[in-house]
């Protein structure tokens, strides 16, 4: 299962690695390539990461698109930018899921938008902090549809 993480952060870095570690095809994303390419670069034991140079480029072999970035506007700017976001260039059969910590309004409209496209979205913001994410501890509030969640299930365990 092809995996793509948006934002590199310190929540998005340490996902990254446990996704990495679990033996899943990864390919990042940042707005920093600096902080990717560091991140390819010391994964211990890990699968190789991709680190792509454009969100467009990076979903188009996606079957689970993740942003894990710092606001409404960045999750804005990740996902919905007409000529750069994730969701005008995913394939139609890959799943959108928001685990960034974004207000209401900005998930409903990411929801609307992941719809009106034929994309499935799940939003999933976590519970924790660094710690959390480099153990693999993060609890996941899911809200969307059951089936969609059990197609990424394997993904959000690891």
């Amino acid at each position: 299962m092809g995996v793509l993480i948006l934002g590199l952060g310190a929540m998005g870095s340490r996902m990254a690695a446990g996704i990495a570690a679990a033996g899943f095809d990864l390919t990042v994303w940042n707005r920093s390539s600096e902080a990717a390419r560091a991140l390819s670069q010391n994964l211990p034991g890990a699968t190789p990461v991709t680190v792509a140079p454009t969100i467009a480029e990076a979903v188009g072999s996606a079957d689970v698109v993740f942003s894990m970035v710092a606001d409404d506007e960045a999750s804005r700017t990740v996902w919905l930018d007409p000529d750069h976001g994730a969701l005008a260039a995913m394939p139609r059969t890959a799943v959108a899921v928001e685990v960034s910590t974004v207000t209401r309004d900005m998930t409903t409209e990411l929801g609307r938008e992941a719809e009106a496209r034929g994309v499935a979205f799940l939003e999933a913001p976590v519970v924790g902090s660094r710690p959390q994410a480099e153990a693999g501890a993060l609890l996941t509030l899911v809200g969307g549809d059951g089936a969609i969640l059990d197609r990424v299930r394997p993904v959000l365990e690891a």
